[in-house]
């Protein structure tokens, strides 16, 4: 979302909710758990919207800036994402 908008997020994994108490980062962000989803809404109507799911959720950060900000530890330009994700294949490949 961040490189197809060109707006950056800064995001808390601690308030992630966790399946077990083993779920490190690369879990969190990698993980193909069951249902998960992220939901991009405005601040002024996330409460509400928290309140009419019907199951566990939290807010785990806020769309701005041009950087990807994970937990204070990754901090990646929306350039670097897209570079490191778009032709990465044919690169290692040609």
């Amino acid at each position: 979302m961040a490189m197809s908008s060109r707006i950056g997020a800064v995001l808390d994994t601690s308030k992630v909710l966790k399946e077990n108490d083993e779920m490190n980062l690369s879990k969190i962000l990698f993980s193909e758990s069951n249902a998960r989803f992220l939901i991009t809404v405005k601040s002024e109507h996330a409460e509400e919207l928290l309140a009419k799911i019907n199951a566990p959720a939290s807010i785990i950060g806020e769309v701005k800036g041009k950087s990807l900000i994970i937990d204070r530890t990754v901090d990646l330009s929306i350039d670097e994402l897209k570079k490191s994700y778009y032709g990465v294949i044919e690169k290692f490949m040609a």
